[in-house]
């Protein structure tokens, strides 16, 4: 029995609420997840707390009675709570005041567009020894001396840049904005004024030498439409003045007041978009070839479109359906996610991993790994095979949360994860290798650590994983049994027939043919079934000699359920042809249906429903009998304002 406020829990920062078998609940929690349930801006009433107390309640009970039976046992629960656990601990395993710094640093940077050239030394391979990038490094700088000593960059780029794609335009990228490009070389250019250089920056590439030739507001996004005529390079003379012919024709047809659509649908040959009026996917900067992005940002107003104009692939006409204009906080979140699945997330997480380490006193073997970089740097190629590692002694290597890890360990990681069977050689072990492995290691560390760190995760956690324990006591108690028990539910519904009962229903027959020409001549002969000298089979024995040309099927509706019955009443009279989605039918009306018992297929639904709900309640009644309950309302009702 539930007890009353007299109970005498003990007086701490976090009362005890309620005590369900031998299980305490505080105040703390017991108010988290009410709250999750009651509106932000509306006061709490003591009867709202004694309502959701008792909901409350037969949560706890369920979860009693789940641990009883072993349900957090199981390998399918464990495999289930894993996998939530994992993806509820996500937010906690990165750093987020390095996220908010560079979510603050892309949303600044997205407010304008620079216009960038650079010059390329490319990197050799990925396995460059610390010499062979001082030598590439080098070769950058001498290029920059070129530079400021007043050579062109487009000179210089045509003559020295290793970047295939942009050496031939004087090394011009074109225009670009946060996001678009690795994050090292977008730093350097947001980072420079107008006609600035940078000094060289490494990225996957190789250094780059940034130059920032021009910038502008951004021009964020937009979402357009366009006739499109093609007119390609190979084609002759004759051939392009009529693909001119035809887009000027389409523009003269606009502007003489034809609709947008209609001249997409007479004009366009862009097969793909004419079905959707021309409209293409929002594009920003570098989507689309120049001349047609410069075309679409300079439309002003929404429903706009440009005169014809010429692109590499053919003519155009633009017409601008929207531009992108999104709320501060919506665009935070939305540039969050981005952000989140964005290489340069890389950053957040080894700010997450620094830190980690920190907390959790790492410290290194420095002469071991000095080792291991001398085998590396000896090696003809800079690289070290697998097998050498065995030639290490087998010492600790690192320690980290008070745990050693040996060289061993490491090579037992790298065996993990090698793309093919066999002998291996490895470039630059300590970065592509060793410090995943410590990476590793310190995240799965503040992973089994979140619960002691963060109390809102473990609450969450409880809750979760009491969620799916009860979630398979219901399935089994009450969802499936209700089901399965046919023997059980037969006997429910018998004892409870009197709660499934049909309404007043119209009595009607609904007439099925191949066409209005057929019903009409069955519904003459009908017209002796509604007089009553005829029953409905003389229907089907008189147009279904040969061959099954009507249907007649018995239709019985509640008042309310068909407008189209309701609307021909409950006498008896014949309904007009008509054609639904699948047939040619008709109605004839008998008469009406007075109210009588359903049988256990008619309500099977909701009985089953009902069945369920009895199911539980005394399952409930069981679990009470079984486990003492205690409230402390005193407690409860401080939440209460």
């Amino acid at each position: 029995m539930i007890g009353s406020t007299a109970l005498l829990f003990a007086q701490t920062a976090d009362p005890v609420v309620m005590k369900v078998g031998k299980e305490e609940v505080p105040l703390s929690e017991f108010e988290a997840i009410f709250l999750k349930n009651h509106p932000k801006d509306q006061p709490v009433t003591k009867a709202e707390l004694d309502e959701y107390s008792a909901l409350f309640v037969n949560f706890k009970l369920k979860v009693q009675a789940a641990k009883l039976a072993g349900i957090d046992t199981t390998g399918a629960f464990r495999n289930e709570f894993n996998g939530y656990k994992k993806q509820l601990g996500q937010p906690y395993l990165k750093d987020k005041a390095t996220e908010d710094r560079m979510l603050d640093e892309v949303l600044e940077r997205v407010k304008t567009d620079l216009r960038v050239s650079h010059i390329l030394v490319k990197a050799k391979n990925d396995c460059m020894s610390p010499s062979d990038t001082a030598e590439l490094y080098k070769k950058a700088l001498d290029i920059r001396k070129r530079l400021l000593k007043g050579e062109a960059f487009e000179k210089v780029a045509t003559e020295a840049s290793e970047d295939s794609y942009s050496n031939k335009s004087g090394g011009d990228l074109g225009w670009f904005t946060g996001l678009m490009w690795s994050y090292p070389f977008e730093s350097a250019a947001y980072n420079l004024k107008k006609g600035g250089l940078s000094m060289p920056v490494r990225t996957n590439l190789g250094y780059h030498i940034v130059k920032v030739t021009d910038s502008r507001p951004a021009r964020g996004e937009v979402k357009a439409a366009h006739i499109f005529v093609a007119s390609a390079a190979t084609q002759n003379a004759e051939e392009k003045a009529k693909a001119d012919a035809k887009i000027k024709e389409a523009y003269a047809a606009l502007k003489a007041g034809m609709s947008w659509t209609d001249a997409v649908n007479k004009y366009s040959e862009d097969k793909t978009s004419i079905t959707a009026g021309g409209e293409l996917p929002t594009f920003g900067i570098n989507k689309m070839v120049q001349e047609f992005e410069d075309e679409a940002f300079a439309l002003k107003n929404e429903g706009d479109y440009s005169a014809p104009f010429a692109t590499k692939f053919g003519f155009h006409i633009v017409k601008l359906v929207s531009k992108t204009d999104k709320k501060p906080e919506t665009a935070r979140e939305e540039t969050r996610k981005v952000l989140q699945k964005n290489a340069r997330n890389k950053v957040i997480a080894e700010a997450f991993v620094q830190n980690t380490k920190k907390e959790l006193s790492y410290t290194e073997n420095t002469a071991l790994i000095g080792r291991i970089k001398a085998m590396e740097a000896a090696s003809k190629n800079k690289t070290i095979r697998l097998s050498a590692l065995d030639s290490v002694p087998d010492e600790v290597l690192f320690t980290l949360g008070g745990n050693s890890y040996k060289i061993s360990e490491v090579s037992a990681f790298i065996k993990s994860r090698m793309p093919r069977a066999g002998e291996i050689n490895y470039c630059n072990l300590e970065t592509k290798y060793l410090n995943p492995f410590i990476e590793t290691k310190a995240l799965e560390m503040a992973e089994n650590n979140l619960e002691n760190k963060y109390p809102d995760y473990k609450a969450l956690l409880k809750e979760y994983r009491e969620g799916i324990m009860i979630f398979d006591m219901m399935d089994k108690k009450v969802w499936s049994k209700s089901v399965e028990d046919t023997t059980g539910l037969k006997s429910y519904f018998n004892n409870n027939r009197g709660q499934y009962m049909w309404k007043k229903r119209i009595a009607a027959y609904r007439v099925i043919g191949p066409d209005s020409l057929t019903l009409e001549k069955v519904k003459k002969e009908a017209e002796k079934v509604v007089s009553g000298k005829k029953t409905v089979t003389y229907l089907t024995d008189k147009f279904n000699k040969k061959e099954t040309v009507i249907v007649v099927n018995e239709d019985l509706k509640e008042f309310g359920e068909s407008a189209e019955l309701d609307a021909l009443g409950t006498t008896p009279k014949l309904g007009n042809v008509s054609k639904s989605k699948e047939n040619w039918y008709f109605y004839i009306v008998s008469g009406v249906r007075e109210p009588e018992q359903k049988d256990l297929k008619s309500a099977k639904g909701i009985a089953i429903s009902d069945y369920q709900n009895y199911l539980e309640q005394e399952w409930l009644k069981e679990l009470k009998a079984s486990y003492p309950v205690s409230v402390n309302k005193d407690v409860m009702y401080k939440l209460a304002k």
